[in-house]
């Protein structure tokens, strides 16, 4: 995935959660937005679960668990000859 970075003079939030017939699950959140006119922030997580289908110890057991959060900025000089673009990112998988 890339991560995007927005110019919005408000503030944007996307929100989407899958539920599947076996167990799977698909959570994706993302809020982003300006603090000045020329600087931008935000957040995301997602998260993606799915249990096993073969093997099952219990209802609970799951084959997947993995979910990714990332933090992101932009900043860019009135001018806009100048700009930065920050992001950490940070991914566990089970």
């Amino acid at each position: 995935d890339s991560i995007p970075f927005y110019n919005t003079r408000s503030p944007y939030t996307h929100i989407r959660y899958l539920q599947g017939g076996l167990g799977q699950q698909l959570l994706e959140t993302q809020f982003a937005i300006n603090i000045k006119p020329n600087w931008s922030s935000g957040f995301a997580y997602k998260r993606m679960v799915a249990k096993k289908i073969l093997g099952r110890i219990d209802q609970n057991d799951r084959e997947s668990d993995i979910y990714g959060a990332y933090a992101f900025m932009r900043y860019y000089s009135t001018n806009h000859k100048y700009e930065v673009l920050g992001s950490y990112t940070h991914f566990q998988g089970s």
